[in-house]
């Protein structure tokens, strides 16, 4: 999954580079292929599977941290 990620990341890069739109009709179809690769991983997954995988993620992870670091001052 990560992976289909990673490249969806450098299609966003090329599309960004991409400032003729010579490539954009190829950009598009690839994205639509990872997206579509994404969403059929993520179709049987439980909620709870989809937490986990979340978590895993060191984004996510940090995103918590700072969460709970902001509800504590808050407090």
């Amino acid at each position: 999954m990560r992976e289909y990620m990673k490249a969806i990341e450098a299609i966003q890069q090329a599309e960004e580079h991409d400032t003729e739109h010579k490539h954009t009709a190829e950009i598009q179809q690839q994205e639509i292929k990872c997206q579509q690769a994404l969403f059929s991983q993520r179709t049987n997954e439980t909620q709870e599977e989809t937490l986990e995988r979340s978590m895993r993620d060191p984004e996510v992870a940090v995103s918590k941290t700072n969460l709970g670091l902001i509800i504590f001052f808050c407090d």
